[in-house]
């Protein structure tokens, strides 16, 4: 509704049924002279998302769309984003605190959804094999995406596991806590804000958020371990959706110039 009450501000016709592709058209421009979007959307993409709204409302009234969808704006794929490693390093330097460690180490090497790190416990690592899964949280009433854990546990680092280990003694953890809880003990939805305060300080540019370090670690580990390895740790169903998430890394035009020479070193001139 909120796209058809954009649509109305630009309409000025007695009745819906009346509505033609010039009225659509003039829709076009009072949103690109009115409509604000999202850091790092593209104009064209929220455009099209308005008019696909005024389609579903007019079929409602068995009117059909005016202007064919191949004459909308053209559909701007948006860039798959991760932090770089230079990002990470930065907002690890400004962590004034080893909570904010914690926080911004679990989410780069472990590709935990939003409310997966939120409701995450102790006792879904594996200490002893340093692994870690997600699980149903029956106290929580809190099921994982598709009810199920990964298909496979993701292993972890090394010096997560110890980090996580010197967390859970700092507070004197049981292994059902959860491992980032607000202060009243349950899944704490805003850690957004810890990663924000911490980029601020880091003085990090670009769109900050916690889905960003899943899509940085699914880079890492299909560069490292293969598409498949990176869908199972990050609990996809299919490859494409995988693909997706995946962002190439950050190179300079002379790394960049070192890397084609060695794809072709073996060819002969």
């Amino acid at each position: 509704m909120g796209s058809v009450n954009c649509f109305m501000k630009s309409y000025h016709k007695a009745t819906i049924d009346e509505v033609n592709r010039k009225d659509v058209l003039n829709f076009l421009d009072w949103m690109e002279a009115n409509l604000e979007t999202r850091a790092g959307g593209h104009p064209n993409n929220t455009y099209r998302n308005k008019l696909r709204d005024l389609k579903i409302f007019l079929k409602h009234f068995d009117i059909v769309m005016p202007l064919e969808s191949k004459n909308w704006p053209k559909e701007i794929e948006k860039k798959k984003e991760k932090y770089s490693t230079d990002a990470v390093n930065k907002m690890m330097k400004a962590a004034r605190t080893e909570d904010e460690k914690d926080l911004l180490s679990f989410l780069l090497k472990t590709g935990f959804r939003d409310d997966e790190v939120a409701h995450a416990q102790y006792k879904d690592i594996d200490f002893r094999k340093a692994t870690i899964n997600v699980h149903y949280k029956p106290e929580f009433d809190w099921t994982p995406k598709d009810n199920e854990p990964r298909k496979e546990d993701i292993v972890l680092e090394s010096r997560l596991v110890e980090r996580m280990r010197a967390r859970m003694a700092r507070y004197g953890a049981k292994l059902a806590d959860l491992i980032f809880p607000n202060k009243k003990g349950t899944p704490n939805q805003h850690l957004i804000r810890v990663v924000q305060r911490v980029a601020k300080r880091a003085k990090v540019e670009g769109r900050i958020g916690l889905h960003k370090f899943r899509k940085t670690f699914g880079t890492i580990v299909a560069k490292e371990k293969g598409l498949e390895q990176a869908r199972i740790w990050l609990g996809h169903d299919d490859v494409a959706t995988t693909q997706a998430y995946l962002a190439s890394d950050e190179m300079t035009s002379e790394q960049s110039r070192k890397a084609v020479d060695s794809m072709f070193a073996d060819f002969g001139d």
